[in-house]
């Protein structure tokens, strides 16, 4: 409880800090500072990797970008696995402090070990991060918008960290048929997504120190390809979507969108506003199922969706027993999924349902898209962030906070007394489902 506690002041107290730097005259080209609630919007997107924003990264100065750059860095990594791998770096080890932190915010398989995934996560977050960019600096050498190696960089971190934010004034849009960005991004994003659990268990195989990968792994690896083919071959052939000049274009720009809905890096080069509202919903639906669990992705986490899949068909054919590719699930997992999913679904809907009440005027849909957007910390938009009134910002917020800390550990947080109230007085009773 303590532990969960100190993960959601540190990632407020993360934004609040962001905002008020953002608010400095300094941050930005004009020399005036952002009004606070779109100051506290775009530090909460940024912590958050989501990528929502009422204003674009490009008029912020280089101070502005920098700062930002920063928090998405933090932010993906997550600020205590951050701090945790520098004090790993210096003096390699952890405090009691830090380790029972990161025991809480990560899911980790009984099989690995909490230092060597900190450290193996610090390293393979680099490593990719600093290859993405160099790619880059050849995609952006003829683009004068702006320095070509700190472009690299910038974006490189935001796709990594499944951000979306873009230092260009029309985001990525003019690179929509290019091929080498299209494929760069891609691979950076799904590196990002497949999450630190999947580098570190990948590195142990390659070093010898285990011979085959996790079984979360292979469900990882399995669900994460399986969805992106799915989704990108059903838009293809029903969604009546067509760009470019061949049909390779087509394909390449609808597995970019669909790439950056599921590993929720929220990159988009196309106006989201004027596709079908079958491409849209493909979009929200696999936005919404997220990446994988401990990277650097948000959504429900494909996981999540995994196991509530094997219990759902098991208990169906009248098994009392989860079972997954032949494999039996645990019953607390089971049981984390579905808490998991119906305190996700459920705040989705309240802030849908509050979008709704804020901003009666709007395209209900693009609403829907842009509270889904929020909660899964995606940053895709059908175009009308800055026309949101300041409180209908203030609730896409709170859920790019719940996103990034995770509706599961706010849920905690907030009922656990009032569990073990009820603990205490509670007596057993049958119910009709």
């Amino acid at each position: 409880m303590k532990n969960l506690g100190r993960i959601l002041l540190g990632y407020a107290l993360y934004m609040l800090g962001g905002a008020l730097f953002l608010m400095l005259p300094i941050a930005h080209k004009s020399g005036v500072g952002l009004p606070f609630i779109d100051a506290l919007f775009v530090s909460a997107s940024a912590i958050s990797t989501t990528g929502l924003t009422p204003v674009s990264a490009a008029d912020f100065s280089l101070v502005g970008q920098i700062g930002l750059m920063i928090m998405l860095f933090v932010g993906g990594l997550g600020y205590m696995t951050f701090s945790a791998f520098i004090t790993l770096t210096i003096h390699g080890t952890m405090s009691t402090q830090q380790h029972g932190v990161l025991k809480s915010a990560f899911a980790l398989p009984k099989e690995m070990n909490v230092k060597q995934f900190i450290f193996s996560t610090g390293i393979y977050a680099l490593t990719v991060q600093l290859l993405g960019a160099l790619a880059l600096f050849f995609v952006f050498q003829g683009d004068s918008r702006a320095n070509p190696a700190f472009s690299a960089l910038f974006h490189s971190i935001s796709i990594f960290t499944t951000a979306g934010f873009s230092i260009y004034p029309n985001g990525v849009e003019s690179y929509v048929l290019n091929t080498a960005f299209n494929v760069i991004t891609i691979v950076v994003a799904i590196f990002g997504s497949l999450g630190f659990i999947v580098a570190t268990d990948i590195a142990s195989v390659i070093r010898g120190q285990r011979k085959t990968i996790t079984f979360t792994t292979k469900i990882i690896l399995i669900m994460t390809f399986g969805i992106l083919f799915i989704s990108t071959a059903l838009v293809f052939l029903f969604g009546d979507y067509q760009i470019g000049d061949t049909w390779w274009q087509t394909i390449m720009v609808i597995m970019f969108e669909n790439t950056n809905a599921m590993t929720t890096s929220g990159f988009s080069t196309i106006n989201l506003s004027n596709v079908s509202i079958g491409f849209l919903m493909v979009l929200m639906i696999i936005l919404t199922i997220g990446g994988a669990p401990s990277g650097t992705a948000g959504g429900i986490k494909i996981t999540t969706v995994s196991a509530i899949f094997a219990a759902v068909r098991s208990f169906a054919k009248g098994s009392k027993q989860a079972l997954l590719m032949g494999r039996s699930i645990p019953d607390t997992r089971v049981q984390q999924a579905f808490s998991n999913f119906v305190i996700y679904v459920g705040s989705l809907a309240i802030g849908i349902l509050l979008m709704f009440f804020i901003e009666p005027d709007m395209n209900p849909l693009y609403l829907m898209f842009e509270a889904a957007s929020a909660l899964g910390t995606t940053g895709m938009s059908a175009g009308i962030t800055a026309d949101l009134s300041s409180l209908a910002k203030l609730v896409l917020i709170v859920l790019m906070y719940m996103g990034r800390v995770g509706v599961f550990t706010v849920a905690t947080v907030i009922v656990v007394r009032s569990r073990q109230r009820e603990n205490r007085r509670s007596t057993y009773e049958d119910v009709a489902v």
